[in-house]
């Protein structure tokens, strides 16, 4: 099994977009900038996918760091999970999930 973890802090449509490339496959795992205006209540998404809203991030910042890491926490609590992928809410997958997986 493979996650992917992703640090947001805007547009809600794009990363709606994500969530539905990603959430069949993978385990994702999101942080949302805690300043952003992304409201996850707005989000559709199934069991495989959690979202946190907990730190405040400056890009690069050593928050934005311990944003990550927490994501990172939350992946290791599951032993299945042999790969672990980190991209931003920006980020365009550029194959399909097979590929992806595969890769």
């Amino acid at each position: 099994m493979q996650a992917v973890v992703i640090s947001a802090y805007k547009d809600t449509k794009y990363l709606q977009r994500l969530i539905n490339f990603f959430q069949k496959e993978f385990k994702v795992i999101i942080h949302i900038d805690k300043k952003s205006n992304i409201n996850i209540n707005d989000l559709k998404f199934n069991s495989n996918v959690s979202i946190y809203k907990r730190y405040k991030i400056n890009w690069g910042s050593y928050n934005h760091l311990l944003a990550i890491l927490f994501c990172l926490r939350k992946v290791i609590e599951n032993p299945k999970i042999k790969y672990i992928h980190i991209i931003s809410g920006g980020d365009i997958p550029v194959k399909n999930i097979k590929e992806f997986k595969k890769f």
